[in-house]
């Protein structure tokens, strides 16, 4: 049942569905995010199809369905997947925020005298740099896994910030390595890569004063001065990707969350990928085991034809055989009437006895009886019985 408070299922209404639809297309249909249904499904212990199931069911290959299994003790029956809220981002990482543990702290710098060497080399790529036309510098475009696009008055503490972010990193474990054709180093969560972004938001504000052009624009970006943390990595389940300097809670106190977010998200990633690695597996066994079920049908298909030929040609030589057994006796027939008729005739011409020899050999080469015909089915029937 669907209402505005969500999706209230079953859970073997919730297991029939995950198998017959995939969970995008159930999202849709429910009105629900599709974390609200991988959720339910943790919740009520319902199992769910592997990443690439549904693109072997379209090429038409035979997958297994993962019963269900029986309730533990406290599971629920039923749940309500709740409806999406239209929230900005900003709502939404606060709110998401606010549902998270406590993390632990994490110490942001005075100052930047005793910053991490790659620190103090993004320092230099940002201060007295390229502002673009809302005011913001931004780091070096080859530094993927965590860039910086501030204004210059932000830079100190969007530096300070990043210093102690990557401190707090290393600390839980985060190694850093080289990147190729650069000066700078890229860090490595759990060996996963996670590109993040420090930005300074800006505003939308009418031009001052107005260029006397047809192409003036009439509106510009402006640097707030608030500063906003984004994951810009694919997150597998969704959750938290952006935080920002609130009224009550600047970026400085939400460093830890952020730390426990991105050891979450290189946990969710690996994961993730683990999982594509055997459905890929699962696939290409599949694919081998469908190449070779073609490959023994198609050898099955020959050896019918080559049995069928076979039996065809010892059908043909068995009513050829046939036929030149009566023959050979009608042969043998017609030579008794010859030599009757040459009995009664000169005796002791030399031809007789030669052409009675040749006839009579004739009928034996043409009679199965008499020429091997026999040796060679028995023969080729004890070949056969051997293989």
């Amino acid at each position: 049942m669907t209402n505005a408070q969500g999706k209230t299922i079953s859970r073997q209404e919730l297991y029939e569905a995950v198998w017959q639809t995939p969970i995008s297309k159930l999202a849709i249909a429910w009105n629900v995010l599709p974390v609200g249904i991988v959720k339910a499904c943790e919740r009520m212990n319902v199992p769910r199809p592997e990443p690439g199931h549904w693109a072997m069911v379209q090429r038409g290959w035979e997958v297994t369905k993962e019963a269900l299994p029986a309730a533990a003790p406290g599971t629920p029956a039923s749940t309500t997947i709740g409806t999406p809220q239209r929230r900005t981002r900003a709502g939404r990482a606060l709110a998401e925020g606010a549902n998270r543990p406590q993390a632990s702290a994490v110490k942001v710098p005075s100052d930047l005298r005793n910053a991490y060497p790659e620190v103090r080399k993004m320092q230099q790529h940002l201060t007295g740099g390229y502002a673009d036309g809302s005011g913001l510098v931004n780091s070096l475009r080859r530094m993927r896994v965590l860039r910086v696009r501030v204004s210059e008055a932000q830079v100190g503490r969007a530096l300070r910030i990043v210093d102690g972010m990557i401190k707090a990193l290393e600390a839980r474990g985060a190694k850093f390595v080289t990147v190729p054709e650069s000066d700078m180093k890229e860090i490595r969560i759990d060996g996963e890569q996670i590109e993040s972004v420090l930005i300074e938001e800006t505003k939308r504000v009418r031009r001052e004063t107005r260029e006397d052009s047809p192409f003036a624009r009439e509106w510009e970006l402006r640097a707030t001065g608030r500063l906003r943390f984004d994951i810009g990595q694919y997150t597998p389940v969704g959750g938290q990707k952006s935080w920002i300097d609130g009224e009550r809670h600047s970026l400085e106190d939400q460093l830890g969350e952020i730390v426990e977010r991105l050891f979450e998200v290189a946990a969710e990633l690996k994961k993730w990928q683990a999982d594509r690695e055997a459905a890929d597996r699962r696939e290409r066994e599949a694919w081998a085991q469908a190449q070779e079920a073609k490959r023994q049908e198609e050898e099955r298909r020959k050896e019918a034809e080559r049995r069928a030929r076979i039996e065809e040609e010892n059908r043909n030589r068995l009513v050829t055989m046939a036929r030149n057994w009566r023959e050979a006796r009608v042969v043998r027939r017609f030579i008794r009437v010859c030599e009757g008729v040459l009995a009664t005739g000169p005796a002791g011409e030399p031809w007789q006895e030669e052409w009675l020899t040749w006839a009579k050999g004739h009928a034996d080469r043409m009679d199965p009886m008499t020429n091997g015909y026999l040796e060679a089915e028995r023969r080729r029937l004890t070949a056969e019985r051997l293989n």
